[in-house]
């Protein structure tokens, strides 16, 4: 399998033009489906709209099309800072309360690899590291960066994990709207009463981003631009230096940027080199799917959580993803992020050395069996 650079590099030969062009269409995109009710409008109308643009494109433009890393990561900022500037409106210090929840994302981290490594193996007949991590319950970046450091197939675990984010930020959205029926008014723009927000907080927006910018051009910080806007931001409601109230303009923008980008960057995959991973991707997030189900069912019954509150803190797909959906379909961001950070941190600091300590295992006892 080629190596797909789209998927795991910053797309370096970018045209700002085409850029722009596939955020505006795409932004026509998301009011399309804010227009006929489908949840997490902006996003998922986006997502589509660019996904069938870019396949329509010459091959020439179709490998320059990926909106640039630059660009969704200001979307990923602005989003963070948007969420953490409600913190200060919605941390009632209960947090206790989210420990069930919490531990249960922590056991999914576990069951969702276990089963993975298992599909991988039998069914995708994929080698031991290359099945290991692409099993990961975790994020496309950290997966493909982290994990192909360590002898397993970049390019395939870069696209499996791509795949299975992209089927996830699609199902759930569907899937809600198909469960509870089409939104029977605008999700996205009625977040707050000021239209499109006030001056003051599109320009503590501003002074946000660019801080966290700032920043990380002196020290890199795990979390990168998600982490730190979250944090600033939401500091800055907790001593009511902002008046956190919800932008509908910044959340419909950053959300059409992060499904612009993402895409823009599946609809250069070409259909063969894709055949068998998106076979193989599918069958993996549907396995993995009706374990969320599941677990979310015992949290309901034990916890009282909501089914889809459930499924929206253990979907394995990218934090300012799940955000962005748990946002538009009414959830708390603050409640989703926490959950997905906890994912996320527990897939990189266990996940690689749970294969060493496995590795070792095999080779005191069989080394051609696993």
């Amino acid at each position: 399998m080629s190596h797909q650079t789209p998927l795991g590099t910053n797309n370096a030969g970018a045209i700002p033009a085409l850029t722009l062009a596939l955020v505006v269409l795409g932004g026509i995109g998301g009011w399309v489906a804010l227009s006929i009710g489908i949840r997490a409008p902006w996003f998922f109308g986006a997502l589509v709209t660019t996904t069938l643009l870019v396949t329509v494109l010459p091959h020439s433009l179709r490998q320059r099309a990926p909106v640039p890393r630059p660009v969704s990561k200001l979307a990923v900022t602005l989003l963070a800072a948007v969420f953490g500037g409600q913190l200060g409106q919605q941390l009632d210090g209960d947090l206790l309360g989210w420990m069930p929840s919490l531990v249960a994302v922590i056991l999914f981290v576990f069951l969702a690899q276990g089963l993975g490594f298992w599909y991988y193996r039998r069914i995708g007949r994929l080698d031991r590291k290359t099945a290991w991590f692409a099993a990961s319950p975790g994020g496309l970046v950290e997966s493909a960066a982290q994990f192909g450091d360590q002898g397993a197939d970049q390019a395939q675990v870069a696209l499996m994990h791509f795949l299975r984010i992209m089927i996830i930020v699609l199902v759930l959205p569907l899937g809600y709207s198909i469960w509870f029926g089409l939104a029977p008014r605008p999700p996205i723009a009625t977040f707050s009463s000021d239209g499109f927000g006030g001056v003051a907080d599109h320009m503590v927006l501003v002074a946000v981003v660019s801080t966290v910018f700032l920043v990380l051009r002196v020290v890199a910080i795990p979390g990168g631009p998600l982490i730190l806007s979250f944090v600033i931001a939401a500091v800055l409601s907790l001593t009511g230096l902002s008046g956190g109230t919800m932008s509908p303009l910044a959340l419909a923008l950053g959300q059409v940027v992060i499904g612009a980008a993402l895409g823009s960057r599946f609809g250069t995959l070409g259909k063969r080199e894709t055949a068998q991973a998106a076979y193989l991707a599918i069958g993996h997030t549907a396995l993995i799917l009706v374990l969320a189900l599941v677990v979310a069912v015992v949290l309901q019954a034990t916890t009282g959580l909501s089914l889809w509150l459930g499924m929206l803190i253990l979907a394995p797909a990218g934090i300012a993803e799940m955000a962005v959906i748990g946002a538009s379909l009414g959830a708390e961001p603050l409640f989703i992020i926490v959950h997905h950070a906890i994912r996320l941190g527990a897939t990189i600091l266990v996940i690689p050395p749970l294969l060493v300590r496995m590795e070792k295992c095999q080779n005191r006892s069989s080394p051609d069996q696993l």
